[in-house]
């Protein structure tokens, strides 16, 4: 009886040998699970004689008539450690494989991005458009360069699209963008390069955004000249636009939460739905502008020019909060809110 089962183990053995000469990596575990008890067997074994040498007669009797039925269980003990051998190589390679891959996307990364950077520099507009539009696919690729990426467009922005005061001759010669003839929303007046990037800033993904406050990292484009720039929807939370001129910009539904706008220019520009709530808007130029439907609870409004502002609908300021602010009689405010008693009975 002991034969027959062993026989029949020696059957199931000689199976499941068969079956793992290709030794795929998921016959890995069962390779070393039947290693291990292989091993617990013949010690046990090695023990038992070991301690009774007259065993060793009784065994070399066992082995001559069962040696039929040893012969597949040794054939299979090689084959599990050829295949286990076979297997530790293959996974070697395989993290080695994966680990020049990785240092070769590295290599590839940092060889795009600096080349992107020298391209943003050329005098050819199509090439600096490809530079920003690789910085952008670079910054989403690997997070490692994705602040770097933004430094480097941001900082090409406040280069490219400096606010420089005008002459006085000029300005007495040069109509205010918002305010030119015939001029609509879409009538955007930036350069085309200023734009991608602003798009690009606009379009970030929420998990970046988000990384950024808990970073405390802040898009900088202080002193910018903006005008009528397109930034509809644009995700700017806490971006630093002090003394950014943003005159006829459109600014509908965009999240400016906690964004730093003191002593921008805002005049004419469409805000209709954005959010605002915590913006810095402290001395902002907000004359003419378009804030139906905003968010603006808790901006700070200290010194703020409202003059001709349409907050109709917009949600957050009361009365106390309106009254830190610049007003005059053209200054439409919200339904319910009354007007400040310092401000003037009559337009401006």
């Amino acid at each position: 009886m002991k034969t027959t089962m062993l026989h029949r183990f020696a059957e199931s053995l000689a199976a499941l040998r068969a079956s793992c000469i290709s030794y795929e990596w998921r016959q890995l575990g069962l390779i070393r699970r039947t290693l291990v008890w292989s091993s617990i067997v013949v010690l046990a074994l090695g023990l038992r004689l070991f301690v009774n040498p007259v065993a060793w007669a009784d065994a070399w009797h066992w082995y001559h008539l069962n040696r039929d039925d040893i012969t597949p269980l040794g054939t299979f003990a090689g084959a599990a450690v050829v295949a286990g051998a076979a297997l530790r190589q293959a996974k070697t390679a395989r993290l080695r494989h994966e680990q020049q891959t990785e240092a070769d996307r590295q290599r590839r990364i940092t060889e795009n991005f600096s080349k992107a950077t020298d391209q943003l520099g050329n005098e050819k507009l199509a090439v600096r458009l490809g530079a920003i539009y690789t910085m952008e696919r670079i910054s989403r690729e690997s997070p490692e360069y994705y602040w770097p990426v933004l430094e480097t467009l941001t900082a090409f922005v406040r280069d490219k699209a400096h606010w420089t005061e005008p002459s006085k001759e000029a300005s007495e010669s040069v109509v205010c963008p918002s305010e030119a003839p015939g001029a609509q929303p879409g009538d955007y007046g930036i350069p085309t390069d200023v734009a991608a990037v602003l798009s690009v800033i606009g379009r970030r993904e929420k998990v970046n955004y988000e990384r950024e406050i808990h970073m405390g990292w802040r898009i900088n484009l202080r002193g910018t000249d903006l005008r009528r720039a397109g930034l509809s929807l644009a995700h700017l939370k806490g971006v630093q636009l002090s003394y950014a001129h943003l005159e006829g910009a459109d600014l509908s539904k965009a999240h400016l939460e906690g964004a730093h706008l003191s002593n921008a220019h805002l005049e004419g520009a469409i805000l209709s739905g954005a959010y605002l709530e915590g913006a810095d808007l402290v001395s902002a130029n907000l004359q003419r502008a378009t804030l139906r439907g905003a968010h603006l609870e808790g901006a700070i409004l200290m010194g703020a020019h409202l003059q001709g502002a349409n907050l109709g609908g917009a949600t957050g300021p009361g009365e106390a909060q309106l009254a830190s602010a610049n007003g005059d009689a053209s200054t439409h405010l919200p339904w319910g809110v009354a007007r400040p008693a310092a401000w003037p009975s009559e337009p401006l």
